[in-house]
């Protein structure tokens, strides 16, 4: 054999013995994370670095895919519960309940009287089919089967990605077209597949801003912040915005990367600004350009089981942040009025906690528990107004975030107690809950007026 044949048969038992490269895509992939945050999507176990290993490369057979889509829907504990009466003889044993279930429940028809075809690939227009059909359409009056890909993508379930010459449908595949399914209205509604989960029980709610499924659960209640726009405060950068109608709101900040795709959570807090690199969770990497966008992320108590629910507003247009710009100024306009103000509120604040805590205390050592637990009430409403002026004051100060992150908490939890209204079965947990936190809330009014007075040098006076 001559040096150049050898040299070639060398390069091609190398290539042969060096893994292809995933060739899913980050969307596939993210898709498949977001599902099984919600439990709608397995993995096959776990990569060397401990995540889930999706498997996505894998091409499934109908047996898998039918199984993805009944986990998809939220069926999988009634298809396991189920009956299994099936007409086909080639399905797996283990896929039988799944399949039995989308054959009674018109998901699936098979490829003859007798015959399923469990083990055969599952292609794309089998799989848009399934779905379509979990969404309500029927093959044959919404959609032709023979052309699935182009109703599919007149809905937005698909973009085109797909047609009759598709030949490779992976787990990736199905993973992205299932968790689009998550965002269409079912047919013949107005709710979206996600929000008749959520109503179902199958999902949490609590989860879909870890998804990025605010909108489709129909959480987005609130108007947009506007008006973002970056300057500078005593030479830190910082982004600001305005409220959208001049309430107080908690709000959301949201970052990427220029040349990334994808945002992630960068601060919450309840001022209408927020400095760049104070912190960790605040840290934006030297030399890097960003887009940053903001939305209110609102937590609101609900007073039939005492517990909250977040509601949020659609994120703002993202703006652009360069590192090569240097930004204007923005004059420091706490004034030693607003000072002494922000002082008085929190010592107003601690004053009414410490009475509320003492009216509690008596609601529950004597029979007049309805005047004291009144009284519980209206001190935590003083306490309440007092922390918002000073939220108010602080939502333009970006300096002061040491404070804002004491304050902040103190309003939150203030807040969704004044709301609560106990009876007589409810009133002794009520009040013994103000008694066991009062501690600790004075221990953080102490904190936030040495943090205010630490800061003095900050105020222009």
């Amino acid at each position: 054999m001559n040096r150049g044949l050898k040299g070639l048969l060398s390069l091609f038992l190398i290539a042969c013995a060096i893994p292809a490269a995933s060739a899913y895509t980050s969307q596939q992939l993210t898709s498949a994370q977001y599902l099984n945050t919600l439990g709608l999507f397995n993995g096959v176990g776990k990569n060397n670095d401990g995540t889930q290993n999706f498997n996505l490369d894998a091409k499934p057979t109908r047996d898998e895919a039918i199984t993805m889509l009944i986990r998809l829907v939220g069926k999988e504990e009634d298809a396991k519960k189920a009956e299994v009466s099936i007409p086909f003889n080639d399905v797996e044993e283990w896929a039988k309940p799944y399949v039995s279930y989308a054959y009674n429940n018109g998901l699936t028809k098979g490829n003859s009287a007798t015959t399923f075809g469990g083990e055969d690939r599952v292609d794309s227009a089998q799989y848009i089919t399934f779905v379509l059909r979990a969404l309500g359409y029927s093959d044959g009056s919404d959609f032709s089967y023979n052309t699935v890909w182009t109703f599919s993508d007149q809905l937005g379930l698909t973009k085109k990605e797909y047609s009759k010459n598709t030949t490779n449908f992976t787990r990736g595949d199905v993973a992205l077209i299932s968790y689009r399914s998550l965002k269409q209205n079912v047919n013949n509604g107005s709710t979206t597949l996600v929000k008749k989960l959520i109503d179902e029980g199958v999902v949490d709610e609590i989860l879909m801003a870890d998804v990025n499924l605010t909108k489709e659960a129909e959480l987005e209640v609130y108007p947009t912040p506007t008006n973002l726009h970056i300057s500078t405060v005593n030479g830190k950068t910082s982004l600001f915005w305005d409220s959208p109608d001049g309430k107080n709101y908690g709000y959301e900040v949201e970052c990427r990367r220029a040349q990334d795709h994808y945002y992630r959570s960068f601060s919450w807090g309840t001022t209408n600004s927020q400095v760049f690199g104070t912190g960790e969770s605040f840290h934006i990497d030297p030399n890097t350009n960003y887009y940053f966008r903001v939305r209110v992320s609102e937590a609101e108590g609900n007073e039939s089981d005492n517990s909250l629910r977040t509601l949020y507003s659609p994120f703002s247009e993202p703006i652009f942040y360069d590192y090569t710009k240097t930004y204007q100024e923005k004059s420091n306009a706490l004034t030693k009025a607003d000072y002494e103000l922000i002082l008085s509120c929190i010592d107003k604040a601690a004053n009414a906690e410490k009475a509320a805590a003492d009216a509690a205390y008596q609601a529950n050592q004597s029979s007049a528990w309805q005047y004291y637990t009144l009284a519980t009430k209206n001190y935590l409403e003083e306490e309440r107004k007092a922390l918002a002026q000073v939220v108010e004051k602080l939502k333009n100060h970006p300096e002061l975030e040491d404070l804002s992150t004491i304050i902040y908490p103190l309003y939150l939890i203030t807040d969704q107690y004044s709301l609560v209204t106990p009876n007589a079965s409810t009133y002794k947990k009520y009040t013994a809950e103000i008694v066991s936190m009062a501690s600790g809330k004075i221990e953080l009014y102490t904190e936030a007026i040495n943090t205010l007075g630490n800061s003095y040098n900050l105020f222009d006076m």
